[in-house]
């Protein structure tokens, strides 16, 4: 992800965004389909997820519907945990994939609650990796549309109307180039991680505040309003592993602490809606590749639990209650 000057005319004080609490956002969480031994999650992992996740939110974002039996796996656990709602994600890396997803969605869907959904977000950084032009990305997103228009959940009501987007990396909104995504999506997720532009732990917190900042803005000009759900798909700070550059902010929990409480509390306040990345240390995960193409086993280390559940710092702000 290329890196940003800071700009500080997005850098508002905590004390000011605080002022009026109805502007408070949501945090929620991603979960990835495999566990800490690498393999996919069943039912009985699931719910254990979802209990964990409920200590502090109830949003949880996922991947893919069909990898890993990903969402006939979860109907258990959304249906035993109704206070849960969940971004579904659909992949969509090739047809088969796309088909399988579809698949899963009109199979299991009637399984659940509508009310269980919080939507539905095709591709995850599908642009940024050059997945899809914007025109495909918002073919794929118009054709899951129809699809849920087909489908009803467990009480019979039609999941027409449930929203639709995708997610992707700050700097693909603000380059100015996917217009047709943004106009076909619903939604729009937006991700940032100060580590991967190699930022120090003081410029952290200003670098997450100020990208995330600037894809709102460019979203909304696209989109032509404000009136427009954009929050957060990814962000966070690994608590270990292997730094790639010398003056890099430090792999320490104390750090990833201080981004939640600077960094996403103050998002947080601004009203935007954010989805740290992730619950659980993945050890058995591959070794990360940045731009540079230097190697990295930092992906491993970005839970907020550890691989025992137990949580490496407080996930509530310091000025006041999520």
């Amino acid at each position: 992800m290329q890196y940003t000057t800071i700009t500080s005319i997005f850098l508002l004080t905590i004390s000011l965004l605080t002022q009026s609490t109805s502007a408070i956002g949501t945090l929620g969480i991603n979960v990835a389909s495999s566990g800490v031994d690498g393999n996919c999650r069943d039912s009985d992992s699931w719910s254990e997820a979802l209990e964990k996740a409920s200590a502090f939110t109830n949003y949880i974002k996922t991947y893919a519907v069909s990898d890993c039996n990903m969402l006939e796996n979860i109907v258990p656990a959304l249906n035993s945990n109704t206070n849960m709602k969940v971004w579904m994600g659909v992949w969509e890396v090739d047809e088969a994939h796309f088909d399988a997803e579809k698949d899963a969605l009109t199979t299991y869907l009637p399984s659940i609650s509508k009310d269980s959904i919080a939507g539905i977000s095709v591709g995850s950084e599908a642009l940024y990796r050059g997945d899809l032009t914007p025109q495909a990305l918002a073919s794929k997103i118009s054709e899951i549309k129809s699809l849920l228009s087909d489908i009803t959940d467990k009480d019979g009501n039609s999941y027409s109307g449930v929203s639709v987007g995708t997610v992707d990396s700050w700097n693909i909104w603000v380059n100015g180039t996917n217009a047709p995504a943004i106009q076909a999506a619903d939604y729009i997720m937006v991700n940032a991680f100060p580590f991967w532009q190699y930022q120090t732990a003081n410029n952290q917190s200003h670098s997450l505040v100020d990208d995330v900042m600037q894809a709102v803005k460019a979203i909304q000009e696209a989109k032509g309003t404000d009136d427009f759900y954009i929050s957060v798909g990814e962000t966070g700070a690994p608590t270990g592993g292997n730094e790639l550059t010398s003056g890099q902010a430090p792999l320490t929990v104390d750090n990833a602490s201080d981004l939640f409480q600077e960094g996403i509390c103050t998002l947080l306040a601004y009203g935007i809606d954010v989805n740290i990345f992730e619950l659980q240390d993945e050890p058995t995960k591959p070794l990360a590749t940045a731009d540079d193409g230097s190697s990295s086993d930092v992906e491993r280390h970005w839970g907020v639990y550890d691989t025992d559940y137990n949580l490496k710092y407080s996930l509530t702000c310091s000025y006041g209650s999520n």
